[in-house]
């Protein structure tokens, strides 16, 4: 996806950078789920921790709907891949859905 075509490194999440609520929204939920999801994993609560990620979608759904990545200004541009950067580890933790095959398709 977008994460991946862009040339842009983990570097610091910025909320201070943030210009639109859907940013702060996703950005709390994944602060909240990073201190959960890892442990449960640890824990072998593994239904939990994927019941925090599906959690994190509608917040996930608002951020491309309110916010352009892409935008021209190069600073928010990499915050915003940085924030996308970090939900997408947050999900490898738990597996690299990007393995997933469905038949048929």
């Amino acid at each position: 996806g977008l994460v991946e075509k862009e040339q842009w490194t983990r570097d610091a999440i910025h909320p201070s950078l943030f210009q639109h609520p859907t940013e702060t929204d996703l950005y709390k939920v994944l602060e909240e789920a990073k201190q959960r999801v890892p442990a449960l994993i640890t824990q072998g609560d593994h239904a939990k921790a994927l019941d925090i990620l599906v959690q994190m979608k509608p917040a996930i759904d608002g951020f491309f709907v309110g916010v352009l990545v892409n935008t021209d200004d190069q600073a928010l541009r990499a915050n915003r891949l940085s924030l996308l950067y970090a939900v997408d580890a947050l999900f490898r933790h738990y597996a690299d859905f990007s393995q997933i095959t469905v038949q048929g398709t």
